[in-house]
């Protein structure tokens, strides 16, 4: 059941780094996340009316495992404020009984591999030009030598995550869990009151009503958007590891340059966020996305009316776009002050 709610809410492709729920965190977690030392910690943006201050947090992920950072100046910012933000999420309003059905799970899981295969039944080797096949190999050979049968089973889409997951975790690279902890139980031990940013999506209906719905999204992909999509994410597994690295090392230390003009996942450069966009889904995420930006704006403008501190975090996909909700609260002659 799971497997077909998944493919449509791949409506996290909106905003992909959204956070996941956190399970709880010991009282005697550490405030920071810290290998070898201390750093400024992440810039912030603000935004500023008055004497009210718009704090923003820019989350980020991947990440090194064993990345450095210092909570200091987030934690000082959360404790001064008096509202938080959560990460804008996107959930689903679906019929209890999908979940409450067990035989659902194994359908699911069925429907799953079947959809992550190509349709007709070809390898990648079948459905990728001969030198992007002989760079996934070489790739592969370095990094999954062990998972290369299964990876070659899955449709281009399917495989490019694969490859992006375990590529990432070789070099050291995860996600954002970690520091989310970290956010989540300093605005926990502070006054401030939480507010969801959150926008459900319709997926009412039986089993074979979603299943239905996930394969004619499946089967509305483009082919060369999707062969687009994989050989981007081949040449970034090829060539940006050490620049993802490198980029989150500077995040750390509290700039952010290196991100500027750099296609980063879920910015509208991002071809396999295109990819599914131009799907039979379209409808959904435009609308779902439209929703989901205007409810962050009109609580921030809220926030800013009504607080002299709010804390928030967007993705820094997000906040770098030439026409996401940072410009677009600038153009309502608000004061943005980038880092």
């Amino acid at each position: 059941m799971k497997a077909a709610v998944s493919l449509l809410l791949s409506l996290s492709w909106l905003l992909p780094q959204l956070a996941a729920a956190q399970a709880p965190v010991s009282p005697d977690a550490p405030d920071e996340i810290v290998v070898t030392g201390r750093q400024p910690g992440p810039p912030l943006w603000r935004v500023v009316n008055g004497d009210h201050v718009l704090w923003i947090f820019p989350q980020l992920a991947p990440v090194p495992k064993d990345m450095v950072w210092d909570s200091d100046k987030v934690a000082a910012v959360i404790a001064q404020s008096q509202e938080a933000l959560d990460m804008p999420d996107i959930g689903a309003d679906i019929s209890p009984r999908l979940y409450l059905n067990p035989i659902n799970l194994f359908r699911g899981a069925r429907l799953a591999k079947r959809l992550s295969s190509d349709a007709s039944g070809r390898t990648l080797a079948q459905t990728l030009p001969p030198d992007v096949h002989a760079r996934f190999q070489a790739l592969g050979a370095k990094y999954f030598p062990k998972d290369a049968g299964e990876l070659e089973a899955l449709r281009p889409a399917f495989a490019a995550g694969r490859m992006v997951g375990i590529v990432e975790s070789k070099e050291g690279l995860g996600g954002d869990a970690g520091i989310m902890k970290t956010i989540d139980k300093l605005i926990r031990r502070s006054d401030a009151k939480r507010t969801e940013i959150k926008v459900d999506v319709d997926l009412k209906g039986g089993f074979g009503d979603l299943a239905e719905r996930a394969e004619a999204m499946l089967a509305s992909l483009d082919p060369a958007l999707e062969l687009q999509c994989f050989e981007n994410q081949l040449a970034r597994m090829e060539n940006d590891i050490d620049e993802m690295r490198q980029r989150a090392n500077t995040w750390a230390r509290g700039y952010i340059d290196q991100f500027r003009g750099v296609v980063l996942t879920g910015s509208d450069e991002d071809t396999c966020l295109a990819l599914i966009v131009a799907s039979s889904e379209r409808d959904t995420i435009e609308a779902t996305r439209a929703k989901l930006e205007n409810l962050w704006l009109d609580n921030a403008e809220r926030a800013l009316r009504a607080n002299r501190g709010t804390f928030a975090i967007l993705p820094i996909a997000e906040l770098l776009r030439p026409d996401g909700p940072i410009a677009k609260l600038r153009a309502k002659n608000y004061d943005v002050r980038e880092p």
